[in-house]
């Protein structure tokens, strides 16, 4: 039976990582205009992907984040952040798949945003569901 405050723990480390790496991206695609392309269609102009910035600051990072905070401070209060970060992350993947699919572009976007949300969803699920 591995304990509940293992996932806990495990959560907390994976959405403060996933954070750091949302915010390198934001970096990376702020000052090096020529990985844009992996992550939007080609005839999509830069502005339709950085449009994303404000609320992928608040929803994906700002929201990862907390759930990072409170896994380790409050894990009792940890089930609000993690189903607002959860549905905030899965809606993004959803619209990136949607966009690869109807373009057969943006693949970059699609796969990081799905295998995010489908890591978070489990680890979530994990750290809220007690050991087993």
């Amino acid at each position: 039976m591995i304990p509940r405050a293992f996932w806990h723990h495990l959560a907390a480390f994976y959405f403060a990582f996933q954070t750091l790496c949302g915010a390198l991206w934001w970096l990376l695609i702020a000052f090096e205009p020529r990985v844009r392309p992996l992550f939007r269609p080609t005839h999509t102009p830069d502005s339709a992907l950085l449009a994303f910035f404000l609320s992928d600051a608040i929803l994906f990072l700002g929201l990862g984040a907390w759930s990072a905070w409170v896994l380790v401070k409050r894990p009792d209060a940890a089930r609000w952040p993690l189903a607002l970060h959860i549905g905030a992350t899965v809606y993004a993947a959803l619209y990136c798949i949607g966009q690869t699919l109807l373009t057969g572009q943006a693949m970059g976007a699609a796969i990081l945003m799905t295998l995010g949300a489908l890591c978070g969803a489990f680890l979530s699920w994990r750290a809220m569901s007690g050991g087993d």
